[in-house]
C-alpha cells in the first residue's frame, strides 16, 4: 500500500546482487490477469486464494535454495493466517511501516488503481480513513510476522535499503557468487527463497 516494498525490495536486491521478485507480478503471471481484473472478476476472496497459492508455491519450490531473493509481499498477504505462519517460518520478513498521513499523500493520485482502496478515489478524507482503518486494523499482524521493523516514512530509497542492510547485517556476497541480475518481472528460473 505504497510503504515502498516494490521500489526498496529492488533496490536491497539490486544492492545485495541477488534476485527480486515482486508477489503481485508472480500472481499476475500466473493468472494472466492484473490484480484490478482479478478483483472484479473474482473478488477479494479470489485474489486471496490465488495470493496464498502463490505465496506458498514459491516459498515450497525455492525453500532449499541457497542463494537469496528478496521478495515483495502484498500489503493484505500476512492477513491470512496461513500466510503468516508460512511467512514467518521460511522468511527473514521486514516490516516497511509507513504513517497513514504519509501513504495519504503518496496514493491521493494512485488509488484508483489499487482494488482495496478504489471505493475511496476522488474523496481524500475517505482516502485517508480508509488507509488508516487499513493500517490500525493490519499493525499488529504486520508486527507479529517481522523481524524487523524499517520506517519508511522518508521517500530515499537508496538511504532506506542501505539502513535495511546496516539494520539486519546484510551483506553484499562475494563477486563470483553474484547471479546474474534479472528482471523484475518474474522468470520461472528466478523465484524466491526469502
Amino acid at each position: 500500500m505504497s510503504s515502498g516494498k516494490s521500489t526498496v525490495g529492488a533496490e536491497l536486491a539490486r544492492r545485495l546482487g541477488c534476485r527480486f521478485i515482486d508477489l503481485d507480478s508472480a500472481i499476475e503471471e500466473d493468472s494472466g490477469m492484473t490484480i484490478p481484473e482479478i478483483f472484479k472478476t473474482e473478488g477479494e476472496a479470489g485474489f486471496r486464494s490465488r495470493e496464498s497459492s502463490c505465496l506458498i508455491r514459491l516459498l515450497n519450490t525455492y525453500r532449499d535454495e541457497s542463494s537469496t531473493t528478496v521478495l515483495a509481499l502484498g500489503g493484505g498477504t500476512p492477513v491470512d493466517k496461513k500466510n503468516r505462519l508460512a511467512i514467518r517460518e521460511n522468511t527473514f520478513c521486514i516490516y516497511l511501516n509507513t504513517s497513514a498521513e504519509v501513504l495519504h499523500k503518496r496514493l491521493q493520485s494512485a488509488c484508483a488503481g489499487r482494488p482495496m482502496l478504489k471505493r475511496a478515489s476522488g474523496n481524500p478524507e475517505a482516502l485517508y480513513e480508509r488507509i488508516n482503518y487499513l493500517l490500525n486494523e493490519r499493525k499488529g499482524i504486520y508486527e507479529e510476522c517481522s523481524d524487523l521493523t524499517i520506517d519508511t516514512d522518508s521517500p530515499d530509497i537508496g538511504r532506506t535499503a542501505e539502513k535495511i542492510m546496516t539494520t539486519a547485517a546484510l551483506r553484499r556476497p562475494a563477486a563470483d557468487t553474484v547471479p546474474e541480475a534479472q528482471p523484475a518481472e518474474i522468470q520461472e528460473s528466478s523465484l524466491p527463497e526469502y
